[in-house]
This record gives C-alpha cells, structure tokens and sequence, in this order.
C-alpha cells in the first residue's frame, strides 16, 4: 500500500474517527433519554426527551452521511491498490 494516496488513507482514518464518535455520542444520548424517562419528574422532561430524539435523529443523519464518505474513500483505496497489482 505503500503507492496508495495519502490523502485517501487519512481521510478514510478521520471518517472511521468520526463515526466512532458518532457512536459515541449516539449511546450518551440514548443513556440520557432513557434516565429522563425512567425519573419521578416524567411531565418536565418530555419536552427535553423529544429534544434529545430530534438530537438522536440528527446524529443519525449525519452517521448515513460520513458511512457513505467512508465507503467511497476505501473503494478509492481499493481502486488504488488493485491498480497497483
């Protein structure tokens, strides 16, 4: 892999990086909306529960989004190491 464009390998790393987070961030909110759920206080926090799904939908999106950029970056990689075969 030694001729495979820098670039590619480095932008493949940072969207695996970022899709980590993602997951992240992902679990942290679910944690959140679940311990809101299950408290004493239901009626003051739905509003706050509704507001952390639009947050864990948004997450998602953008989870779609990098998983897409992250394939074409290892087809890219791909293309490269089977053109330097």
């Amino acid at each position: 892999m030694a001729n495979v464009s820098m670039n590619t390998v480095l932008k493949a790393k940072l969207f695996s990086d970022l899709l980590k987070h993602l997951d992240d961030v992902s679990t942290s909110l679910m944690i959140q909306r679940d311990d809101m759920l299950e408290s004493d206080e239901n009626e003051l926090n739905m509003e706050s529960v509704k507001e952390i799904n639009s947050l864990l939908d948004k997450n998602a999106e953008f989870e779609c989004d990098i998983k897409a950029l992250l394939i074409t970056e290892v087809d890219r990689i791909h293309e490269e190491v089977m053109a330097i075969s």
